[in-house]
């Protein structure tokens, strides 16, 4: 990509950004102990107030959810609807605790939710999959 094409494109994602802001939606970025690094929570200022994806379950996680909230005029306790997207545990680590803080609702797929309510059975049949899967193809003679 040439350097014009560049800026344009930082420019695209500034304004979008911007727009979003406008809208009530705002990227809160969660710090995570994993190599990834930070993930993107968004907090929807609408009724229901609303928090889409909560960061890991860990105490700077959640200090810093709260310190962004409040930079926003919001508490913990004003979340109304917690929306999971996925099952990665840096995206939805904090959902308990928040919904107990809040009483919010929370929301995701339907074919999340039985995964989510027996998170630690299905990490442990997910973790003996992926080993078996390694062991396999460790094994297999290169071609």
């Amino acid at each position: 990509m040439s350097g014009d094409a560049e800026a344009e494109q930082r420019e695209r994602e500034r304004a979008s950004l911007r727009a979003a802001e406008e809208a009530g939606i705002h990227r809160l970025a969660i710090p995570t102990p994993f190599q990834v690094g930070r993930v993107n929570a968004y907090l929807i200022e609408d009724s229901p107030l609303t928090l889409v994806d909560s960061g890991p379950n860990s105490a700077k996680a959640l200090d810093e959810l709260e310190q962004a909230l409040a930079a926003r005029g919001h508490a913990v306790e004003d979340l109304e609807l917690l929306v999971i997207t996925h099952q990665h545990m840096d995206h939805f680590g904090l959902a308990s605790i928040l919904a107990r803080r809040s009483g919010a609702e929370v929301a995701a797929l339907d074919r999340l939710a039985p995964f989510l309510g027996s998170y630690g059975a299905e990490t442990d049949l997910e973790d003996r999959f992926a080993e078996q899967m390694m062991l396999h193809h460790a094994s297999r003679p290169k071609s």
